[in-house]
């Protein structure tokens, strides 16, 4: 076995590429120096005697012959042999030194086939590592200019869980109940109030590939006054209102092909699939499609390598000692990179499956043509235009730099281009506690700036947001609880917004709480209001509940299909429901009371 000094995995002696990386092991050097010469004429006669120990060469059978046949002879470069028993006379034929002797014939087809698999097999096996290698020493700073910022944006921005959160979603079912405050002086703001008080919108959706169910409650003070249910399937739209009418109302599809159109269907597909799993391996392998496709086209031409001291990040104003790569590609290699990434577009099966298996592609189809269709669309395009915006990139200086710690560690990434600039700067303060800058500069001047820095406390992760514009600024403060994610996708915690820089004594709270061991709870606060509202009112609070696992059901009653009405039946429906609605609410003594509050 030996030993890949590029990766140190274990490898066959006879191995000509590491299996692990496509490392190439360089070849045996022979351990006696060789040298073949044309022999003189006079070859054919036997050499003169050189001394004792030098041998002549006498004529006889395996010796003088060969060489009387014009075969190469060993040369004696740095001194002459000794005569020390093993030593190799001068003018022994080469092929003596090194050659076996010819195996009988009929092994000789034998051994032919099977170097010839041998070369095949280890070629299929190979190709992969082999492709890889051949980038990697190529130039291997330009697989490492890439693999530093995935690393560090991977880690930085939870990618590695993505896969998981996705492969966890595929059926969307929740019960979203919405309720509302508001405070204030006026008595309009007061009689609001008491309709608001006990009062909530909900919304209960449950979702699967080729049906959608939607029902939305309007809630009056513990009544239910409007309750709507919509169900939608490849074949029918059913909807009814249960507090208003007891029948449910069918649209046929197929009836009705001209006015919904021939990609209801696939739309229908789409809600209900969107959120479908995307295989983890397949995420995977596009990240590493992309990362190969573009660290090949980095040549060592236009990637500058060189030590960085005491660097200056701007944003963060602290200086870093490091190591710079800054890659400028010339309009060829431009024109390259952009024609590959076409291929990419139109060919890449793995791109083509994610994106036309998902409820996007669905949407995508629906709308005209296929995910597939339109990336081959977009490649196209890309060809047509590339020479131009290659030979426009490097005109206008683009140049893509990223800088590293002393300990090898992503500290800026900067792109610019014709006198446009945006920075990534990040650096550890302390154990736990990291600060992160995001600026975009116009001709040196700072355009937009967003300054983070969080600590972490186990799982409790707190920090700020101070973002600053030409309009003013917002800082951002919040503390999160990183344990375990809520209803809402996001982490339990809270978040306050002081906007008073940017819209005067306005001000913004959301927190995200637990409720019930499961169910999850937004709430939404506004203060400083009274200046937009002409003091109307304060302050004004949004609360979401989020409960896992719809209580949605089905329309139910009467089914009346209405798929055949002309305009002035569904005209007629609509002004009944609107009427029966009215009479639910004047059968509510507590509405009437509250209405009457603001007209008398």
């Amino acid at each position: 076995m030996k030993i890949c000094p590029n990766c140190k995995n274990e490898c066959q002696e006879q191995a000509a590429f590491c299996t692990n990386c496509g490392y190439a092991f360089p070849k045996n050097t022979p351990i006696m120096e060789m040298k073949t010469e044309t022999p003189h004429p006079a070859a054919s006669q036997p050499p003169s005697p050189q001394g004792e120990g030098v041998g002549a060469q006498p004529q006889g059978e395996g010796t003088g012959a060969s060489a009387s046949a014009g075969m190469p002879v060993y040369q004696a470069h740095d001194a002459a042999p000794s005569g020390v028993p093993g030593e190799i006379p001068v003018g022994t034929p080469v092929q003596e030194l090194y050659t076996p002797a010819a195996p009988p014939k009929k092994k000789k087809k034998a051994v032919l086939i099977a170097a010839i698999s041998l070369a095949v097999i280890a070629l299929g096996i190979g190709a992969f590592f082999l492709i890889r290698a051949i980038i990697a020493r190529a130039n291997p700073d330009g697989a490492d200019f890439i693999e530093i910022q995935r690393e560090y944006l991977a880690e930085r921005f939870d990618a590695e869980a993505l896969p998981e959160r996705v492969r966890t979603a595929e059926h969307f079912s929740k019960d979203i109940t919405l309720s509302a405050e508001l405070s204030g002086n006026h008595q309009e703001v007061q009689q609001i109030q008491k309709i608001l008080d006990g009062s909530a919108v909900v919304f209960k959706m449950d979702t699967a590939p080729g049906r959608v169910l939607i029902n939305m409650v309007l809630n009056l003070k513990g009544s239910n006054i409007l309750e709507a249910i919509l169900q939608m399937t490849e074949t029918e739209i059913t909807f009814s209102f249960p507090a208003l009418d007891d029948r449910s109302f069918v649209l046929d599809v197929q009836k009705m092909e001209e006015e919904i159109g021939e990609g209801y269907s696939q739309i229908i597909g789409a809600i209900g699939s969107a959120t479908e799993a995307t295989s983890e391996e397949d995420i995977r392998t596009l990240g590493r499609t992309l990362r190969d496709l573009l660290a090949e086209h980095i040549t060592e031409e236009s990637l500058k390598k060189e030590d960085a001291e005491n660097v200056r990040l701007e944003g963060l104003n602290v200086t870093v000692s490091g190591r710079l790569l800054t890659w400028k590609p010339t309009a060829e290699e431009a024109e390259k990179l952009m024609l590959a990434f076409a291929d990419f577009l139109e060919k890449d099966e793995t791109l083509h499956r994610v994106l036309d298996s998902s409820g996007f592609g669905s949407l995508a189809a629906a709308g005209g043509d296929s995910f597939s269709a339109q990336l081959k669309e977009s490649a196209a395009e890309i060809r047509k235009n590339a020479k131009d915006a290659a030979k426009r990139l490097a005109e206008e200086g683009f140049a893509w730099s990223v800088l590293t710690d002393a300990d090898g560690k992503l500290a800026r990434i900067r792109v610019e281009q014709a006198q446009t600039a945006v920075f990534y700067e990040t650096a550890a303060d302390g154990a736990a506690t990291r600060k992160e800058a995001f600026l975009v500069t116009d001709k040196g001047v700072r355009q937009v700036a967003l300054m983070h820095d969080y600590s972490d406390n186990g799982d409790l992760r707190s920090g700020t947001y101070d973002l600053s514009t030409a309009g003013g600024s917002v800082l951002i403060r919040f503390e999160t609880d990183r344990s375990k994610r809520s209803a809402f996708g996001g982490f339990y915690g809270w978040w306050e917004a002081d906007l008073t820089n940017l819209v005067p004594s306005l001000k913004l709270r959301a927190e995200i709480t637990e409720e019930n061991g499961s169910d999850s709870v937004l709430t939404v606060s506004v203060s400083g209001l009274g200046s937009y509202t002409g003091g109307a009112f304060e302050s004004g609070k949004l609360t979401f509940r989020v409960k896992e696992g719809s209580t949605a059901k089905e329309p139910a009653g009467t089914r009346t299909d209405i798929s055949d009405y002309s305009s002035q039946q569904m005209e007629a429906l609509m002004q009944q429901m609107a009427n029966n609605l009215l009479l639910a609410i004047l059968d509510s003594p507590e509405l009437m009371e509250i209405l009457a509050g603001f007209y008398f």
